[in-house]
């Protein structure tokens, strides 16, 4: 079922008819939908910029293209929703739980993701540039292709992270405990990989 559009899903989660709605944007923007319930509903192409959403359970939602910016979901449950393809810079997602959710293809560019919990979450193709991964939780994400440029990583467990395909260059700080970021797939900008053949593993890494 696609979304009902807002003044359909303020009338759903304040229980009143279409006259009662009380005034405000239609559009979404600075909606106050702190706490709602909508598990699982489909409000592709939603427009929420700048809508509270602390605390709102989003659990499977589907939020594909839609536009979220400066939207606050702090302590949203966002688990297995997905919103690939949407505009979301500036938005607030301090210590949301999106576990498993698709966050393919976003501009992630000044969004707050501290203590986000984004285990096994899907950003491929997205950019991390200028997030605030402060205590982010990152282990099993998919992060191939993603822009890493300039991201500093080195307080982040990234346990089990698929890194193919990043990209990244000598600004990016990377956890001690990483080792060499393309031997696992990472294409370093400014970088030349010489493998030394007659002596198996050994290489040498050098800055253009």
């Amino acid at each position: 079922m696609r979304s009902p559009g807002l003044a359909g899903l303020m009338m759903m989660v304040l229980g009143c008819e279409s006259a009662d709605l009380p005034p405000g944007p239609r559009e979404g923007q600075g909606a106050q939908l702190a706490g709602v319930r909508l598990p699982g509903m489909d409000l592709r192409e939603a427009k929420l910029r700048d809508a509270d959403l602390r605390g709102a359970d989003l659990r499977g939602a589907r939020l594909d293209k839609s536009e979220l910016e400066r939207a606050d979901f702090s302590d949203a449950q966002l688990g297995e929703a997905r919103l690939d393809h949407s505009t979301i810079v500036g938005a607030k997602l301090t210590r949301a739980h999106a576990d498993q959710a698709s966050l393919r293809w976003l501009d992630l560019r000044d969004v707050d993701l501290t203590e986000a919990r984004l285990s096994g979450a899907d950003l491929r193709g997205s950019s991390l540039r200028g997030a605030v991964l402060e205590r982010t939780v990152l282990d099993h994400a998919d992060l191939r292709g993603v822009d890493l440029r300039g991201v500093d990583l080195r307080a982040l467990d990234l346990t089990g992270v698929d890194l193919r395909g990043a990209k990244a260059d000598s600004a990016t700080q990377w956890p001690a405990a990483l080792g060499q970021p393309w031997l696992l797939g990472v294409k370093v900008e400014g970088q030349t990989i010489d493998l030394d053949l007659e002596h198996g593993a050994n290489a040498r890494v050098q800055s253009d």
